[in-house]
């Protein structure tokens, strides 16, 4: 009987454990989440500003989204690790990805923009038509990559990803 008694504690404790270390995991992927979040929605302002052709308008959402990446990339860094690691890196290395078309990109999209209408030609419009595949073609390559990574992650810790206003959070199974 004592055997017995044992054994239950036993495999008590292990599914305690497991529903602890799930509940930790639902934590992290919700904070890692919404560190990138925050920087989808400045994206999304930022192109919304582009299609208003005003350059002090892209500037400021320019500067915006680039402090929006920067804050974030310092959240994710606050972010508490857990023994398994995939879900931070993958999304550290997309906000990367954000950081450089911020830098980079969008910042020749700016530039361009600052052209005066009398100056700004086909060419002009064929770059700026160019420079935006090119970053459409970045962000859906990093952004698959970070969604890999993160249902990997809530497979591994068996929990269930669910969209919440393009967000993916977590609930359990």
């Amino acid at each position: 009987m004592k055997k017995l008694a044992v054994v239950v504690l036993f495999a008590a404790s292990f599914y305690s454990c497991d529903r602890i270390n799930q509940k930790i995991a639902i934590k992290h992927n919700d904070a890692v989440i919404e560190a990138s979040d925050k920087v989808v929605f400045a994206f999304d302002k930022l192109n919304s500003a582009l299609a208003t052709f005003n350059p002090d308008s892209i500037d400021m959402a320019l500067a915006a989204y680039n402090l929006q990446v920067n804050n974030s990339l310092q959240e994710l860094n606050k972010v508490v690790s857990i023994n398994d690691t995939s879900l931070k890196v993958g999304t550290r290395e997309m906000l990367h990805v954000f950081k450089s078309v911020g830098d980079n990109e969008y910042k020749q999209i700016s530039t361009i923009y600052h052209i005066p209408d009398s100056l700004y030609t086909e060419k002009e419009e064929k770059e700026v038509t160019d420079i935006a595949a090119a970053i459409d073609e970045k962000i859906e390559a990093a952004q698959l990559k970070q969604k890999n990574a993160q249902k990997q992650f809530a497979q591994k810790f068996n929990f269930e990803l669910i969209f919440d206003k393009d967000s993916l959070k977590s609930k359990t199974h």
